[in-house]
């Protein structure tokens, strides 16, 4: 499930989408050079060839600006890098920056390995925007990119996934790419919990023997931003049947009517915020904080 999108409001399709500072969205395409893991899964016990999407590269239009997902297959736990390189240059005379996705830390407790996919969009900075990031150092271009990073976990009768997008600053300058993340948001999630146990609990259930959750999160360019780009970000989660939680169980509810088995809007997660970068701290902050909803967006 992927419902991580950045556009403008009143951007269509694939055209790019522009604030008043300067700051562009664009669509990456696909870059024939050279073949690369776009979508793969950092499980150390996977198949690569199972597991593993061999598709090309993505950059802009131009191909000032590249970038591929790389597994070290080498090391002991399969680490996982962005990389970032300039495509007008030739496969022989083309540096690539990496930055680490994932490595023996990142697997607490997860069923599977995290799956990793490169975000199909990227954000040039406008002059103003530049000048924030630059601090002092001179800087060729500096561009906005983003993975999603995908957990999923199963259990007896259900399972769970969820998505994050983080996005990465990517400065370039003539000692080269620096990245660093400056936003980390969850863009999805799905779980299916498993709630009979009994031919009695199927029948206090009225037959709804799973506890469903969906999330989606949308992140949107301000087009009336300016300086650094400002991200609009709204969620929506659901439950089915009716106002359930991953925390309670379900059974010491009075049983449902077929009235119940509807999927309601749960309010509390289903949100706006406006995301501003805090130049103090180098990172993106939301306007106040994102509510507690792990019960969609931790598997």
């Amino acid at each position: 499930m992927r419902m991580a999108l950045l556009a403008a409001a009143a951007a269509l399709g694939g055209a790019a989408a522009q604030d008043r500072g300067g700051n562009v969205l664009e669509e990456l395409i696909t870059d024939e050079s050279g073949r690369s893991a776009v979508s793969v899964s950092s499980d150390p016990d996977a198949d690569p060839d199972a597991d593993t999407t061999n598709v090309s590269p993505q950059c802009t239009a131009d191909r000032a600006w590249c970038l591929s997902i790389e597994i070290d297959s080498e090391s002991a736990v399969r680490e996982v890098f962005l990389g970032v390189y300039d495509g007008r240059q030739s496969i022989d005379e083309r540096e690539v920056w990496r930055h680490a996705l994932a490595n023996e830390d990142f697997y607490g407790g997860f069923h599977e390995g995290p799956r990793f996919t490169l975000w199909p969009r990227i954000v040039r900075l406008g002059a103003g925007a530049l000048a924030v990031v630059a601090q002092g150092e001179a800087l060729d271009s500096a561009v906005l990119i983003g993975v999603e990073t995908r957990t999923s976990a199963g259990y007896s009768g259900g399972a769970a996934s969820a998505t994050d997008l983080q996005l990465l600053l990517a400065t370039r300058s003539v000692e080269g790419v620096k990245l660093r993340r400056v936003m980390n948001v969850p863009v999805a999630g799905w779980s299916m919990i498993r709630a009979c146990f009994s031919e009695d609990d199927m029948a206090q259930r009225a037959g709804a023997c799973h506890d469903e959750y969906t999330f989606e999160g949308t992140l949107t360019l301000d087009p009336q931003g300016e300086g650094m780009p400002r991200f609009g970000y709204q969620t929506r989660a659901t439950s089915f049947p009716g106002p359930v939680s991953r925390s309670e169980d379900s059974l010491q509810n009075p049983p449902l009517e077929e009235s119940d088995l509807v999927t309601v809007v749960d309010e509390a997660c289903s949100y706006r915020r406006t995301f501003v970068h805090d130049p103090a701290a180098g990172a993106y902050r939301p306007d106040s904080p994102l509510p507690a909803c792990e019960d969609y967006t931790v598997p």
